[in-house]
């Protein structure tokens, strides 16, 4: 509004145009983005449009016409500027930017929303003698591709189905974390397999990009796995098991308290002190063999939920959870040479397994990370 007032635009002066690179100025165009396939790393598709401003008058040349997007794209959409002036003469370039992060994939992979977005460019010019200022849609693009169905934020029970077409495994399991695990088996023994660093974001560490692209885009068109940095490989099956449409362990399930009894204030530095400096090798105050959150035995408490929540998961968690914990004290048999513990895998299937919201530092977290030690570290179970 600010703007139509300083340039004087009235309703009938220049008027505002869209076109591509190789098309004419109208009113309405279409912007084709053909495949798109998931993430920022994978693909980002980046298209360029321009804001025209085709003349009315000879007087017009120097008028500039106010314009601002009607409303936000979707999240999976960026449009930048969202606002300016343009003139005539001087198109001004709107970068228009495909990127799919994992909430959208999911919304994707569950035909809740689709790649077609409109996105309409509104005018503003001065409408009255004293000032006033309306607006109207003078230009409009359809913003449309075709998505690329991914294994990134998909839903368990899909990717676990009984159909020799699905990508689900002999085991039961999702067929991707098969893959996963087994190409994790082979560097098993490397040191500092796992990041601990919190609130690490998908593909955020620069060294990993092209292994995780690559990663990502075997898993989805099962083709064999790409020789890839063994902390790729694993940052790939934290990322794949947090990014499931729901997740491994539901909300409902998590605990609500304390569950250690009378463990909890002899140990109560492993839920807070473990998660944040995993790199710490002691296993807790008076710890042994079987029990290393110390203090003696493992609670009634402790053992009763930890079989209560493999009691209560849904068939796909169960099978992908026991699959994974399985794996995981793997691990350990070489924990010599990878510098694992329990403390710092509890860390690791809780940023995988548990929903995103559960972040480092919430309550929740902090309950059942000593349940996750005690599966990963009991003789038995």
């Amino acid at each position: 509004a600010d703007a139509a007032r300083r340039v004087g635009r009235l309703a009938d002066g220049p008027r505002l145009r869209l076109r591509t690179a190789e098309g004419a100025a109208t009113t309405s165009t279409l912007l084709d983005l053909g495949r798109v396939e998931y993430g920022r790393v994978k693909q980002q598709l980046v298209k360029t449009v321009y804001l025209d401003v085709v003349a009315t008058t000879p007087g017009d040349a120097g008028v500039g016409v106010p314009w601002k997007l009607a409303v936000p794209p979707k999240p999976w959409l960026s449009v930048t500027p969202t606002s300016g002036v343009a003139f005539a003469g001087a198109p001004t370039a709107v970068r228009i930017a495909v990127d799919v992060a994992v909430e959208s994939a999911r919304r994707l992979n569950a035909r809740a929303d689709a790649l077609t977005d409109v996105l309409a460019f509104r005018e503003y010019f001065v409408s009255t003698p004293d000032g006033a200022v309306s607006f109207r849609d003078a230009a409009v693009l359809t913003v449309k591709g075709a998505w690329t169905p991914t294994c990134w934020g998909a839903a368990l029970d899909d990717l676990c189905g009984s159909d020799a077409n699905t990508s689900a495994s002999s085991s039961g399991v999702p067929r991707p974390l098969w893959r996963l695990l087994d190409a994790l088996y082979s560097v098993r023994a490397q040191p500092d397999l796992f990041y601990f660093g919190a609130g690490r974001s998908e593909f955020d560490d620069p060294d990993d990009v092209d292994d995780l692209l690559n990663i990502v885009t075997a898993l989805d068109a099962d083709r064999p796995l790409p020789t890839a940095n063994p902390h790729a490989l694993a940052n790939a099956l934290v990322r794949f098991l947090a990014a499931l449409a729901t997740p491994v362990v539901p909300a409902k399930l998590l605990p609500t308290r304390d569950v250690r009894g009378k463990q909890a204030k002899a140990s109560s530095k492993l839920a807070s002190a473990k998660d944040a400096d995993p790199d710490d090798d002691d296993d807790g105050p008076a710890a042994d063999a079987d029990n290393p959150m110390g203090g003696g035995e493992w609670s009634d408490d402790l053992r009763a939920y930890a079989a209560d929540l493999l009691a209560k998961l849904p068939p796909a968690n169960y099978n992908t959870f026991v699959y994974v914990l399985a794996f995981a004290r793997q691990l350990l048999l070489d924990a010599k040479w990878n510098k694992l513990n329990p403390a710092k895998l509890a860390a690791v299937l809780a940023t995988a397994l548990l929903p995103n919201d559960v972040d480092i530092d919430h309550p929740q977290r902090h309950f059942i990370l000593p349940v996750f030690h005690y599966l990963l570290a009991a003789k038995t179970l």
